[in-house]
């Protein structure tokens, strides 16, 4: 139909023209379906799976899963935020497909250089999977897992939680291991750095542990979640607050367990009599107004650091804040820091008082964990 100069509506010339023109729309409509699947299909994606099944959204190849020990290497040297480039709640990898030689070697890739050596934890739903290689140790598991379980830490290449690995490394750790390793991985602190982004929380810890109740490591870690602090500055901390505040039968003084590095904002006052206007005690026990500080050789020599210390004691003062400091030597010498724990336990009214005779081999049984290499490379 067309319509003439009147307005009025006259058969068209070619009645086929309209219906040709429509089938011409179709079929270049149609190629380009096709022409873009058939790229996407060539494309590079992540595969996108769902856990609970084995069927892909699309599938780009394999994927490897490191866990366990392997998993906390990669964690303990790790100094940014795992929540940055977190997978989206659609992704995850697929577990339980055969592993090639390829992707072994895109796994060991990100782990620290001297752990490369070791053998490699990997997680997947059969032991089949990497039956070949000498150097995989591997891993299985039933359990329901969610996208937030997992870091995509390359290409291919996924790493359990900081939460999940903890979980599943317990039943191979001691108990003051997994402890440091705790409070490491809930500070600012990593292997070789004192600066860096808190990997996890006790919170987060023991919500994995109420998800994850049929984990082999399950058991162990929900005994000792009690004994782990979040906000731990470096290693000494660490061992400070463990030697303090652990129970008789672990080696600890059974001391309460105080606050790491809180924030304090100073009064006008204060702010205008020392120039600072916050800070941030090591172990600060706020209900008794104590507070103890760890006085390293490397941080605290020369004469702008002995100014430093001098201004964050007059603070403590202002604040009517007792400070108790402990040096590196000190704490080296289990006699002395003994005679140190006694007086903070008097100004914390607890009185140390173990009933049991085997105390004093515990403390050095404790003192020579703590003191030891954190996960010591194995040859």
């Amino acid at each position: 139909m067309r319509r003439t100069a009147r307005g009025r509506l006259q058969p068209s010339a070619n009645p086929g023209a309209g219906r040709n023109q429509t089938e011409r729309s179709r079929r270049r409509l149609l190629a380009s379906y096709l022409f873009f699947l058939v790229i996407i299909s060539e494309l590079p994606f992540l595969s996108v799976h769902n856990l609970s099944g084995d069927t892909p959204c699309y599938n780009r190849g394999m994927d490897v899963i490191v866990c366990h020990i392997s998993a906390l290497h990669y964690w303990l040297s790790h100094i940014g935020s795992p929540r940055i480039d977190a997978l989206q709640s659609a992704l995850a990898p697929q577990l339980g497909i055969p592993l090639r030689e390829s992707e072994i070697a895109a796994a060991v890739s990100i782990l620290p250089k001297e752990r490369q050596r070791e053998k490699v934890h990997l997680l997947t739903k059969t032991h089949e999977a990497a039956r070949h290689s000498h150097d995989i140790a591997v891993h299985t598991t039933s359990l329901e897992l969610t996208p937030a379980d997992f870091h995509l830490a390359a290409p291919g290449v996924f790493v359990c939680s900081p939460e999940f690995a903890l979980i599943q490394s317990a039943p191979s750790l001691s108990e003051i291991e997994f402890l440091r390793i705790a409070f490491a991985l809930c500070g600012t602190y990593r292997v070789g750095t004192n600066d860096a982004y808190p990997l996890t929380t006790p919170l987060k810890i023991n919500q994995m542990l109420t998800r994850m109740t049929g984990l082999n490591g399950a058991k162990p870690a929900r005994r000792l979640t009690p004994y782990i602090l979040a906000g731990a500055a470096s290693p000494r901390e660490t061992q400070l607050v463990l030697h303090l505040c652990l129970p008789y039968r672990m080696g600890g003084y059974g001391i309460s367990y105080p606050q790491l590095n809180p924030r304090i904002d100073l009064p006008a006052h204060v702010q205008r009599l020392t120039g600072n206007s916050v800070l941030f005690p090591d172990l600060f026990w706020p209900d008794k107004h104590i507070a103890v500080e760890y006085d390293s050789d490397k941080w605290h020599t020369g004469s702008s650091r002995i100014a430093n210390d001098a201004r964050r004691r007059n603070i403590f003062v202002h604040l009517g804040i007792t400070e108790i400091c402990v040096t590196k030597r000190e704490f080296n010498n289990l006699i002395a820091f003994d005679k140190t724990a006694r007086i903070l336990s008097r100004r914390l009214r607890h009185r140390v008082h173990p009933r049991s005779e085997e105390f004093d081999s515990r403390q050095m049984k404790l003192r020579k964990k703590l003191l030891a290499p954190l996960l010591p490379v194995q040859k």
